[in-house]
């Protein structure tokens, strides 16, 4: 054989199989809350300490936090209010942290991200999601 068809051969059989991989790191469609003011993978599954919202008050900014409870608001397009037996946060969810899961105001969910304070006034509080789990 010559070089250039063993070279061929190669990048062809790179190619069958670095594709695939790509392919599934793209979320599951859309998904995302369905409810007033609406605008149009593995890992560990066990018992983790749960958050409410009157614990977040003393809080440092970028504090990891766990919570449960339920979006009953949409604010914009990424800003939710996030209720809890305690009370409610703002919560900022982006696009891809849905992984097609639609969410109504009933449906009881699982957040997990950082409690950030704003800069500027540290009474202005939110938690940036970065995994939403419906229950």
């Amino acid at each position: 054989m010559s070089k250039k068809l063993i070279i061929l051969i190669c990048i062809i059989a790179m190619l069958g199989f670095t594709v695939p991989i790509f392919a599934q790191q793209t979320p599951v469609g859309p998904g995302g809350f369905v409810g007033p003011m609406t605008h149009g993978f593995g890992g560990y599954d066990g018992p983790s300490a749960i958050i409410t919202v009157n614990q977040t008050a003393m809080f440092p900014n970028k504090t990891p936090v766990i919570m449960r409870g339920n979006i009953i608001q949409a604010i914009s397009h990424d800003r939710f209010i996030f209720r809890d037996e305690t009370g409610d946060i703002s919560v900022k969810i982006k696009r891809d942290r849905w992984w097609g899961q639609t969410v109504t105001p009933e449906d009881t969910i699982e957040i997990s991200g950082d409690f950030k304070r704003d800069k500027r006034n540290w009474q202005v509080v939110h938690v940036d999601v970065k995994l939403l789990k419906k229950l």
